[in-house]
């Protein structure tokens, strides 16, 4: 056998691994922000914890912490990691230092959290400019009451799902309503109190409940939220996906009432996990038929897709055939993050996976290899959906040997891992013909 088709075929091998390395599904790169053995900036030792990590072309902010009480917010941008906001931080409009952070909001370089401190202190604060600003806290007056923000549980503060900040102005939920609020001024989007202060729209009811569903999303001078009115016997409720623009105040997008695009009767009850892109409302749908959260989690329910709501039409834009291994028999979409066209979920395979136009590939699974360390993914329904910018998802990470690592995952253009699969078959297809004429010559 001839000594260069020897080199070109042990070659071969090395090439693929250049091109689709162990630690990346489908070409998928990783570059890491921070891991449990980073130095703490502005701290002592290194990362004990990550939290969920949100990311805005490229900059990454996430919720750290180390031992002897440090925590805080941390945000790596062009490959340097800095402090944001930690324990020593003062609490604006409160007395001494945070406590504890949850998943912080990004928009360029602005971020907005919820946040608590000693002896029940808790509010949602932005920062930007070098600046620190409080939101709302539990001395604050809710917006057309006499009635302050209150401690709802010891996890969150003011019951605060995920907060978004968009044009320094920022959006949260609490048990009593839907709110926007900026350093100089705070409304209600929809709220439950007074009683009945904000109608249902196509509903003899106003809206009693916000803490059902996951938690709104807010973008270019819209909110989407889901909302409710529960009877006080319990017997009826009503419920629906919801749009607020400061023109036209609250509008329907879709409820139990509505039916769906290829479907001959309503919905039922569902749950909904909107999310904004481009000015377009989009929400992950759930045919729930009435069901408990713990018959939905044994797959007793059925994923409708992902849709978008354009002006009063609905359009699936995504189905679950779409998805294809991605999900197994009893798997959903139950949450995920949705940009330019891009849907990141947690899937089959205790995966995370990547769909964009037409093409659904993994990003990482429980198994693979990122930084010589064997990933173990463990999936957290509270994961931010501030986590994917175009085609970067910052990602946090756990592996066998006990510690995690938040990294950002680049993923390649379907057009690109086209290309290369294009390459490797015609590379393929060169080696066996050029096998083919040595072994012939040799026979000769």
């Amino acid at each position: 056998m001839n000594l260069r088709f020897l080199q070109v075929a042990f070659a071969f091998p090395l090439l693929i691994v250049a091109l689709f390395p162990p630690q990346a599904s489908a070409g998928v790169t990783f570059t890491k922000v921070a891991d449990t053995l980073t130095p703490i900036p502005g701290g002592t030792g290194s990362f004990t914890s990550l939290g969920s990590a949100s990311i805005d072309h490229g900059r990454v902010v996430f919720v750290g912490s180390g031992a002897g009480g440090q925590t805080g917010i941390y945000e790596y941008y062009n490959g340097q990691l800095t402090m944001r906001v930690n324990q020593s931080t003062p609490i604006p409009g409160g007395t001494g230092g945070f406590t504890k952070f949850d998943i912080p909001s990004l928009d360029g370089a602005d971020i907005a959290f919820q946040a608590e401190g000693a002896s029940k202190q808790g509010g949602v604060y932005m920062q930007y400019d070098g600046k620190l600003a409080k939101i709302a806290d539990t001395n604050t007056q809710i917006p057309g009451t006499t009635s302050n923000f209150s401690f709802i549980t010891s996890l969150s503060s003011l019951d605060v799902g995920d907060v978004t900040i968009n044009n320094r102005t920022v959006q949260f939920r609490t048990a009593n309503g839907v709110f926007l609020g900026s350093p100089a001024a705070l409304e209600a989007i929809a709220a439950t109190i007074p009683p009945g202060s904000t109608p249902i729209p196509d509903q003899p009811y106003s809206f009693n409940s916000f803490a059902f569903d996951f938690s709104p999303d807010y973008a270019n001078g819209q909110v989407l939220f889901a909302g409710r009115y529960v009877d006080f016997l319990g017997d009826f409720s009503t419920d629906g996906l919801y749009r607020w623009t400061n023109q036209l105040g609250v509008q329907k997008v879709l409820d139990q009432n509505t039916i769906l695009p290829g479907q001959s009767a309503p919905v039922g009850h569902f749950l909904v996990s909107p999310t904004i892109d481009d000015g377009m409302s989009y929400f992950s749908l759930l045919s729930a038929e009435g069901l408990s959260i713990q018959q939905l989690t044994l797959g007793k329910a059925s994923w409708e897709g992902l849709f978008r709501a354009d002006g009063g039409n609905l359009q699936r834009v995504i189905s679950r055939e779409d998805l294809g291994a991605a999900l197994d028999a009893t798997q959903f979409v139950f949450f995920f993050a949705f940009d330019d066209g891009r849907l990141v979920f947690p899937g089959a395979n205790n995966a995370w996976w990547n769909y964009k136009d037409g093409h659904v590939s993994p990003i990482i699974a429980s198994g693979d290899f990122v930084d010589g360390r064997t990933v173990d993914l463990h999936f957290r329904i509270g994961t931010g959906r501030n986590l994917l910018s175009g085609n970067q998802v910052a990602l946090t990470l756990e592996f066998t040997d006990g510690s995690s690592g938040i990294y950002i995952a680049t993923i390649p253009e379907p057009s690109t891992l086209a290309m290369g699969a294009t390459a490797l078959a015609a590379l393929a297809f060169l080696l066996r013909r050029r096998s083919r004429g040595h072994l012939g010559r040799g026979v000769a």
